[in-house]
């Protein structure tokens, strides 16, 4: 099941970046980078596909580095005038 893994992967990353033009380039660049631990979580409540306790360990880390990222706070205002 590869191909389809790897379909469900170019329509979430497809998805996420049209949703994310509204923002920021950081905040884009960061929140593509939970695209990979999203997808594995698609693809276990799916296809019940197995994850190693590496792997899980690694999405975690992924996503908890985006998490800690985005919630820094940022000018309203990042134009200089």
């Amino acid at each position: 099941m590869p191909g389809v893994a790897s379909a469900f992967y170019r329509v979430l990353f497809a998805a996420m970046a049209l949703w994310s033009i509204r923002f920021f380039q950081t905040v884009v660049s960061l929140t593509l980078l939970a695209t990979a631990p999203l997808t594995a979580l698609l693809a276990l409540t799916i296809f019940a596909e197995r994850m190693s306790r590496l792997q899980v360990a690694g999405g975690v880390l992924v996503l908890v580095g985006v998490w800690m990222a985005n919630r820094v706070q940022r000018p309203a205002n990042p134009v200089a005038s």
